[in-house]
């Protein structure tokens, strides 16, 4: 049962000897639509969702200050842009108490062509295991197990749980070797997980470049009611009332632009207003009951939404801002999805990161006739965080590390790194570095033909973790060739 003090039906709900007042929400199975949805960006300042009951009171060591150290990572955050792409997403409702249901993919285009397929959903969770450092869902899809990635956790959206939980997981092989376009959806059993209900988001190539768009994905757990967060758990911020994000690095133009929200949780009662940079909804779109969870099969608890925000844009503009406030209904947003005409999105320019290979040494000396490996550093700052790096993503000249840690190895050089002669030896600065062991053999085929005392560039790439945007980031550092 849900806690919320509306005027709509209400019942008196007895659970683990508390009274609980509350709305109880009775709909229908609803219709079934397919929705070939719109994808974007997003970075929101959301709503935290107060828990019913004595929720609360049971969770410890959560405190309003310390929550908010995960507050900056907010409860929606950047997962992936996907260019030059058709796309499509599809949903099911209806799976609380019930575990299980089917989703159907609609169009004609073989599955064969789908280049990536994201398998989200959402639940209740009465999990005390806060000291974890996530928490996994396991579920089969197409009687084939997944874990799923946890991309956030945020409140119980006003029913007697702990808290509610979202989840992806890459289900491409999954869906491009499946025989039916119908896929089944299975988290039992319960105990884990209560789930809301799921969505199959679908990147491929209908074999006509004319209509390919970019698409833009952000994903979490944005809960329109107040949650405090869990302070060791990074998918676990401070989550304030309502939804208030950003998109930002477009340039638009012209054309139509959709925005798809995945949303969990719908019922019947009454939605807060939806505003797209400052100005609500126009026309038809306006409504009070945008997530009532009648646009999936199933039933309730689960919504695909696509909304022409077109209108609120104009030429030039660089962002798109999305709000809504705390209303009569509780639910979560789990993907925002940003559907643009090509072109529309600009790559992210790719952060410059203070790289020091042999750091401790100057100059940078790499012995040709080494067979062993060599260490190479991300020098952390008070501005740049190495604990948001991809590990997965880290190449210097192309060519992947052997081993990894974290130590606070040296300071940055205070100037511009230009040849062998700017390095340094500074001591420790009391920020953290990532420091690598690349090898030396490996290394040295990258540079080609080298000269004895020749003085060369080598350069680190990568990305930050999709909860930081996955923006690119580089690094350079001169090294000399000793024979």
């Amino acid at each position: 049962m849900k806690t919320r003090q509306i005027t709509k039906q209400l019942t008196i709900l007895i659970f683990s000897g508390l009274l609980i007042f509350g709305c109880k929400k009775t709909k229908d199975a609803n219709s079934v639509d397919s929705v070939s949805s719109v994808e974007k960006k997003i970075k929101l300042a959301n709503g935290y969702g107060t828990k019913s009951g004595c929720v609360d009171c049971e969770i410890k060591n959560r405190t309003q200050s310390k929550a908010q150290i995960n507050a900056d990572n907010g409860p929606i955050h950047y997962f992936n842009t996907f260019y030059n792409t058709d796309y499509l997403s599809v949903g099911v409702g209806g799976l609380r108490d019930v575990g299980n249901g089917q989703i159907r993919v609609t169009g004609t285009f073989p599955l064969v062509n789908v280049t990536k397929a994201y398998l989200y959903w959402n639940g209740l969770s009465n999990s005390t295991e806060v000291d974890k450092p996530i928490w996994t869902s396991k579920v089969t899809f197409n009687s084939t197990g997944v874990v799923g990635t946890p991309i956030g956790i945020s409140s119980s959206n006003c029913w007697p749980y702990y808290q509610s939980q979202s989840h992806r997981a890459d289900v491409t092989n999954i869906v491009k070797s499946a025989s039916s376009r119908t896929f089944t959806f299975n988290a039992q059993p319960l105990s884990d997980l209560n789930p809301n209900g799921a969505s199959l988001i679908l990147f491929y190539s209908d074999g006509n470049s004319s209509n390919n768009r970019d698409i833009i994905l952000f994903e979490g757990n944005d809960a329109l009611t107040y949650f405090p967060g869990y302070p060791r758990i990074p998918n676990a911020p401070v989550d304030a009332t309502g939804w208030n994000f950003t998109l930002s690095g477009i340039n638009y133009t012209s054309g139509k632009v959709m925005m798809s929200l995945h949303v969990a949780d719908g019922q019947p009662a009454e939605d807060g207003p939806l505003v797209i940079n400052g100005i609500g909804l126009p026309g038809a779109q306006v409504t009070s009951h945008l997530f009532d969870g009648k646009s999936v099969p199933g039933g309730l608890y689960w919504d695909v939404v696509p909304i022409d925000i077109t209108p609120s844009l104009s030429r030039g503009i660089s962002y798109i801002n999305v709000a809504s406030s705390d209303f009569e209904d509780c639910y979560s947003l789990v993907v925002a999805a940003f559907n643009f005409p090509r072109g529309v999105v600009l790559p992210p320019s790719p952060i410059k990161v203070n790289f020091d290979y042999r750091p401790l040494r100057c100059p940078n000396t790499l012995l040709a006739s080494s067979t062993g490996a060599e260490e190479a550093a991300i020098l952390g700052t008070s501005t740049f965080d190495i604990n948001q790096v991809d590990l997965s993503s880290v190449k210097l000249n192309g060519i992947s590390f052997k081993k990894s840690r974290i130590i606070d190895k040296t300071a940055p050089y205070a100037g511009t790194v230009t040849d062998c002669s700017t390095c340094s030896t500074l001591p420790p600065d009391g920020s953290k570095d990532l420091e690598f062991l690349f090898d030396n053999q490996q290394l040295l085929k990258t540079l080609g033909t080298v000269q004895n005392k020749q003085c060369i560039k080598v350069t680190l790439t990568g990305k930050l973790l999709p909860l930081y945007g996955s923006i690119p980031f580089v690094g350079e550092d001169y090294i000399i060739i000793s024979k």
